[in-house]
């Protein structure tokens, strides 16, 4: 005899069979979503031009990917100063950040901010691939230059600038590599945001960059930031065990700068510093 199911089971399992579709269907939409606006989501450029004329002191510099603002710590032809490239956070452009240097210019270290591919008005359009050639691009620039120490270049990143500095530290000999605020993977930093992170199209990934280094490394991290937790700089802290870390009373975009900690690192790592106004020569 032929069994069959009853006709209220059979209704049932029809309206779960088209929850689960309608619910598959929409998850897999949500999925395409991400997947075709990632980079609109994970590199939001402020619609903003470079400002025309830069202020004094600072000096356009092409790059292969996006362009640099350099501020030269050099007061005569035969000063050879440190250089820090520096890379900013994905909501930042680098013009933002031309008055924050004065300290460590003082202390004779030159500054390269870099500008992304389509931000500021640069063209092309931020992803790994063109962060990672605009900083290299910025690293080879500064080491042909006569008024750069080239064995005393090093980067510091603040946020997705971090990824960009990693990549640099992966493929150029840094003196020394700053992080702020910085994710270990940005893969895990989706997931743990409720992304799904096998999508990533631009997989930065910090842990394994300190893992292999074997240079001075400086993490700075807010105690408070819900945005990247310092759960990250602890296990980059865990890759790097000797690496310098400052954990501040802040979040993530409310931090003061480190400049007195950086500049004792630098000190310690053996980059050569200015001294300051009121000191011996």
């Amino acid at each position: 005899m032929r069994e069959t199911l009853p006709q209220s089971l059979r209704s049932v399992l029809d309206i779960l069979w088209a929850i689960f579709r309608v619910a598959a269907l929409a998850a897999l939409g949500y999925c395409a979503l991400l997947f075709v606006f990632q980079r609109r989501l994970l590199f939001p450029a402020p619609n903003q031009r470079l400002p025309d004329p830069l202020p004094p002191g600072v000096a356009h510099v092409p790059l292969d990917q996006g362009f640099g603002l350099f501020m030269n710590a050099a007061r005569h032809a035969d000063d050879r100063r440190p250089v820090m490239i520096f890379a900013h956070g994905n909501g930042e452009l680098a013009h933002y950040w031309i008055d924050a240097f004065e300290d460590l210019i003082d202390r004779g270290i030159s500054v390269l901010i870099l500008e992304y591919a389509g931000y500021g008005g640069a063209p092309g359009s931020p992803s790994l691939a063109t962060l990672r050639d605009g900083a290299l691009s910025a690293y080879d620039a500064m080491a042909a230059r006569t008024d750069v120490d080239s064995s005393q270049i090093f980067a510091y990143g603040r946020s997705i600038g971090c990824g960009a500095v990693g990549l640099l530290a992966d493929r150029r000999p840094l003196a020394a590599l700053a992080l702020e605020s910085s994710f270990s993977t940005l893969v895990k930093l989706a997931y743990e945001h409720g992304y799904p992170g096998f999508l990533l199209r631009d997989r930065f990934d910090n842990l394994t960059v300190l893992q292999k280094l074997e240079i001075p490394v400086f993490l700075y991290h807010g105690a408070r930031d819900d945005l990247i937790p310092i759960s990250h700089a602890h296990l980059l802290q865990e890759a790097a065990p000797h690496a310098t870390f400052v954990e501040g009373a802040c979040g993530h975009n409310d931090c003061p700068r480190p400049w007195p900690q950086l500049l004792t690192f630098l000190e310690s790592a053996g980059i050569p510093l200015r001294p300051e106004e009121g000191e011996g020569s």
